[in-house]
């Protein structure tokens, strides 16, 4: 079985009489051709044409596999061929002795309309209707449900900060809607305001749903989606039926934007059948262009790079040459953050009258990071200069740079379990232990006492001192062999659900964050009534590593480590049965 040429209608006979549905190109195939499919991406990765990336998932791997930039720009539409077409973030699951298998179905590659002389001819004769799909500058996301899990990618790799986003989107209701769709593979558009694009204006953080190809490899139309958007509770591609003049009259009018505010991206299009792309000229040179945009996160490059407040304003001075408003928009961005500081210099001048010298400042751990970094100079001083320091350019400056660098700040830790948040973690290092614990209610330490002692962790009286819940519950090590171990286990795990089900962020640590913490933190999730696939997508989502090192002992019976961990998630699931006893 293979697809029609220059079309993505499967022929079950022969190119000149295809069926009338609309079947994905890598539906259908038997294990060989699937066998040979993958050394001929295995072949074009060695020449460079595109990537293949591994992660580990149950007895096997995941590969991803994606077309490079490179190939994209310098190969013609008609050069492509159905199996590149088809690269475009496919994924297959490899285990030893066994035929790959299709996970993710996605998104064939569509080109640009002004590559393709049918399309370009057909926009340009006006009459034609066709298909218009509004194109949100965003980052594309797969999602599919394989082997009861929930997985997501991005068209090059498993885990990345834009999966990551995109997951946290997702809620609990919508996440089940998932797990039943086993075998769907669905493609969203990620939108959201940490992920930086040229777009400024694209709305509330969101996933909207563009394409779904169904298990039984039928590619629904974008004009059928809605119902399975409402089934995930989440936005979906919108469509009109317009003119090609009309799509170009739209495309005029985006190329005439004169601010970042009303700059968008363009259209997806489909013609008798295929997809194209057609955007601005004015978004394309702008995406190509090497001037940042200004926003909250160039600013803080100025000042990082700056040595004093001229620096600044002369960064944002070479924006005058810069496209459409953005000298306006950097010229405004810095007057707002400039007009703060003198508020936080106020405050500085009050909070630097209860210390003598730079030492009593280190030693109060009351007093934020950021004010210490600004504060020290001054104590620095003698008593009679301080006051005036507070006057002068270099206090401004160190005010202004302590102000753009809370931006960075992290304002949560862990990733949203329940009602509140988990994180799972090796022991605190070098850095302060009061650092470590930012943004945290409660930690469960899982070391045992010597451990804690070698370490010279005094966590109770750190932990006391910013009004964090300390729980010591210590588990003998990996291999589980203490005789209270199990116990330990339970009661960590219940005490984890208790909290995060309370809406507090919990961090649970033991010396690497791999084993002990692992277990009990599988064991949360399933004792907050999560399966076992769903308890694996989740720990993944908050510690990698910690879900790696138990997915290998589980499905593998093997470890990243050289000690000799128990069987964690077996004994996790003997400790649930008994609980449901």
């Amino acid at each position: 079985r293979r697809p029609c040429k220059g079309c993505r209608i499967t022929s079950t006979t022969s190119n000149a009489h295809c069926v009338t549905m609309t079947l994905h190109p890598l539906h259908g195939l038997d294990d060989e051709q699937r066998r040979s499919l993958l050394a001929f991406y295995r072949s074009q990765e060695a020449l460079g044409n595109l990537k293949i990336t591994s992660s580990d998932f149950r007895d096997g791997e995941l590969l991803v596999v994606n077309y490079t930039d490179q190939f994209n720009s310098s190969t013609a539409p008609e050069d492509w061929g159905w199996r590149m077409e088809a690269a475009r973030g496919c994924v297959f699951f490899k285990a030893h002795n066994r035929a790959p298998e299709v996970v993710v179905r996605a998104m064939p590659k569509f080109h640009g309309y002004k590559h393709c002389a049918e399309a370009q001819q057909y926009l340009d004769d006006g009459d034609g209707l066709v298909t218009v799909m509004q194109k949100f500058d965003g980052s594309c996301i797969s999602v599919t449900c394989y082997c009861g899990e929930v997985l997501l990618f991005t068209r090059g790799v498993r885990l990345n900060f834009q999966t990551k986003l995109a997951r946290s989107l997702l809620n609990e209701k919508t996440m089940a809607s998932l797990e039943e769709m086993e075998g769907r593979s669905l493609a969203f558009e990620l939108i959201h305001q940490l992920d930086a694009k040229c777009e400024e204006s694209r709305g509330p953080d969101r996933l909207v749903l563009l394409y779904v190809c169904e298990a039984t490899g039928v590619m629904v139309p974008v004009t059928e989606l809605e119902p399975i958007a409402q089934t995930l509770c989440l936005d979906c591609a919108t469509c009109e039926h317009m003119t090609g003049n009309t799509v170009m009259q739209r495309i005029e009018v985006l190329n005439a934007a004169t601010s970042l505010e009303e700059l968008r991206e363009g259209f997806v299009v489909d013609i008798l059948g295929k997809r194209y792309k057609v955007k601005s000229q004015l978004y394309q040179s702008l995406a190509r262009n090497p001037i940042p945009r200004p926003n909250q996160a160039w600013l803080h490059k100025c000042f990082s790079k700056s040595k004093c407040l001229e620096d600044v304003r002369h960064l944002v001075g070479n924006m005058r040459d810069a496209p459409l408003d953005y000298f306006t928009l950097a010229e405004n961005l810095l007057d707002r953050h400039l007009a703060r500081i003198t508020e936080q210099v106020v405050r500085l001048r009050e909070l630097h009258q209860q210390f003598q010298s730079p030492r009593d400042l280190q030693l109060d751990d009351t007093i934020a990071k950021e004010d210490k970094t600004v504060l020290f100079p001054c104590l620095r001083l003698p008593v009679g200069e301080r006051d005036a320091w507070f006057e002068s350019e270099a206090c401004h400056f160190k005010v202004a740079q302590s102000l753009v660098g809370r931006f960075a700040e992290r304002s949560h830790r862990g990733f949203p379990v329940s009602s509140g948040r988990l994180v799972l973690s090796g022991a605190p290092g070098k850095r302060s232990v009061q650092d470590w614990a930012e943004g945290l209610d409660c930690v469960v330490t899982l070391l045992r006492g010597d451990e804690v002692n070698e370490r010279n962790l005094d966590l109770a009286t750190e932990l006391a001192q910013t009004g964090v819940e300390w729980l010591h519950l210590p588990i003998s090590g990996a291999a589980l062999q203490g005789s209270d171990d199990q116990a330990a286990v339970k009661a960590a795990a219940s005490a984890v659900v208790q909290r995060v089900t309370q809406g507090k962020a919990v961090a649970v640590h033991c010396s690497a964050g791999l084993h002990r913490t692992g277990i009990v933190g599988y064991l949360t999730l399933r004792l907050l009534g999560h399966s076992m696939a769903s308890s694996f997508e989740l720990l993944g989502q908050i510690r990698w590593e910690t879900r790696r090192e138990l997915e290998r002992l589980h499905f593998k019976n093997e470890s990243t480590t050289p000690d000799t961990p128990g069987q964690l998630v077996s004994v996790a699931e003997e400790l649930l049965e008994a609980e449901s006893c």
